[in-house]
């Protein structure tokens, strides 16, 4: 897992989990798109994004996700691991 980078960084990361945490899943996707927008190579912004997209059932889009978590990190084997999660999920919708 790679650590949140910045203080900024770190605060939309708190601010993401917090969301999570209070199950608030629509307003965690929003942050962690902001969280991506300004970070576009957090890794642990597109892992946390693409389970909450699978969460809420929009496995395209998670899928998405994790193609852009697999070009910033190919070789890490939870990531592909992921997107066989969502193919999977996806076959199930």
């Amino acid at each position: 897992m790679v650590i949140a980078s910045s203080s900024t960084e770190q605060q939309l990361m708190s601010a993401v989990i917090q969301l999570i945490n209070n199950k608030q899943h629509g307003q965690a996707i929003s942050a962690c798109q902001t969280l991506l927008d300004a970070y576009p190579k957090s890794e642990q912004g597109w892992r946390l994004l693409s389970q909450l997209q699978l969460i809420t059932k929009q496995t395209i889009a998670a899928l998405a996700s994790i193609e852009q978590l697999l070009l910033l990190n190919p070789s890490y084997v939870h990531n592909k691991l992921k997107k066989v999660e969502c193919l999977q999920a996806n076959l199930r919708f």
